[in-house]
C-alpha cells in the first residue's frame, strides 16, 4: 500500500516509521500529534519535505510538552508545504516552520491566543518577517488548547488589523479570520 497512500496521521512517530513514509511518493497530507516530541523526531519530519506530493501537513503538540529551540529545515524549490495547521508551542516554533515554508505556504491555519500564556505579544511582526508572500489566508485557531488559549473579542479585532497591515507590507494580499470571532 505505501505506493497509494495520499493521507496518513503519526503520533509520536520514530524513525522507522519516518522511514515508511518515505516511501510514499503520493503523500499529500500528513497529520503528525507530538504528544512527548523530541528534537530527533523534528530532525526526521524534515526529511518528509523532499517528498514530491507532499503539501499539507497538521502539526501539534499539547501545551505541557513544549519543544523550544525548534529549527525546520527549508525545502529545495519547487518543493514546500501549500497548507499548514500549527498547534506547536512555544509559538516560535511554529514561526520555525512557517519561515521554512513561506515561499509556498498559501493557507495557514495557526493556534494563536490574543493574551497569554499561548499568545505572541508581536505576532503581526513575526508573521511579516516570515515573508508570507504567497499567503492568502491566516486563520488564527482559538480555543483548540481551551485552557491556555484565550480569546479576548477586542484584543482580537487589534490583533487581526495588525496582522493584516503587517502582511500587506510585506507583500502578502490575504484574508485574516479568527475561529472564534469570525
Amino acid at each position: 500500500m505505501t505506493p497509494t497512500v495520499e493521507v496518513l496521521e503519526l503520533i509520536s512517530p520514530l524513525e522507522q516509521h519516518v522511514l515508511a513514509v518515505k516511501k510514499m511518493p503520493r503523500l499529500r497530507l500528513l497529520h503528525v500529534s507530538l504528544p512527548r516530541a523530541t528534537l530527533q523526531q523534528v530532525k526526521l519530519l524534515n526529511q518528509l519535505f523532499e517528498l514530491p506530493a507532499f503539501q499539507r501537513l497538521e502539526l501539534d503538540c499539547p501545551f505541557e510538552a513544549a519543544l523550544p529551540g525548534l529549527r525546520f529545515a527549508t525545502p529545495l524549490a519547487p518543493l514546500g508545504l501549500r497548507w499548514l495547521r500549527s498547534g506547536l508551542h512555544p509559538l516560535r516554533s511554529a514561526l520555525s516552520l512557517i519561515r521554512a515554508h513561506a515561499g509556498t505556504l498559501e493557507e495557514l491555519e495557526l493556534v494563536a491566543a490574543t493574551t497569554e500564556p499561548y499568545g505572541c505579544p508581536d505576532l503581526a511582526g513575526e508573521l511579516r518577517r516570515c515573508g508570507l508572500k504567497k499567503l492568502r489566508v491566516l486563520r488564527l485557531l482559538r480555543g483548540s488548547h481551551c485552557y491556555v488559549c484565550k480569546h479576548n473579542s477586542e484584543k482580537c479585532k487589534i490583533q487581526k488589523l495588525e496582522i493584516y497591515s503587517g502582511l500587506l507590507e510585506a507583500g502578502a494580499i490575504c484574508e485574516v479570520e479568527c475561529s472564534k470571532c469570525c
